[in-house]
């Protein structure tokens, strides 16, 4: 299954949910503050377990930015 992640397309297995996709293109993101959209839509943390993806579907993660 294709999805696209941050712009660049990704070949996942099927099924995958967010967390696994997660786990398998960004395993270094959990180390850092970010969020997760999932075809433009915020997706809560409790929901990456849950949340499906589909052929096609885009992910952007998003880390927090700090400054003064």
């Amino acid at each position: 299954m294709k999805i696209i992640l941050n712009g660049e397309a990704r070949q996942l297995s099927e099924p995958c949910s967010l967390e696994m996709a997660l786990q398998s293109c960004a395993p270094n993101v959990r180390n850092v503050p970010f969020v997760v959209m999932l075809n433009k839509e915020f997706i809560p943390r409790s929901q990456y377990a849950n949340s499906e993806l589909k052929e096609g579907d885009e992910l952007e993660i998003i880390g927090a930015i700090q400054g003064g």
